[in-house]
């Protein structure tokens, strides 16, 4: 596996696959923090994912551009909301 030599999945530089990943981790803390009981990535579970998750976040392009992470919580509250009340309309 490249993550157990290589900080990235495609080697020492951020590619196109860390970015696509990159999408879904920058969603999985907020989503942690809505639901609540959840860890999606421990690093005593995954560590190699884990250090992943931190080298590819501390990258100035990606710390730079990531949406704002209290924006994102807002957003899946509200949207966990609106589930919750179609259901009850169901």
């Amino acid at each position: 596996m490249v993550l157990e030599t290589k900080k990235f999945f495609g080697g020492d530089q951020i590619g196109v696959a860390d970015l696509v990943f990159g999408m879904v981790i920058h969603m999985l803390a907020p989503m942690e923090e809505v639901v609540g009981r959840v860890k999606f990535i421990k690093a005593d579970s995954f560590p190699r994912l884990h250090a992943w998750v931190r080298h590819f976040s501390e990258r100035p392009v990606i710390k730079d551009n990531v949406p704002d992470y209290n924006r994102v919580v807002d957003f899946l509250k509200k949207r966990r909301e609106l589930y919750r009340k179609s259901q009850h309309n169901h």
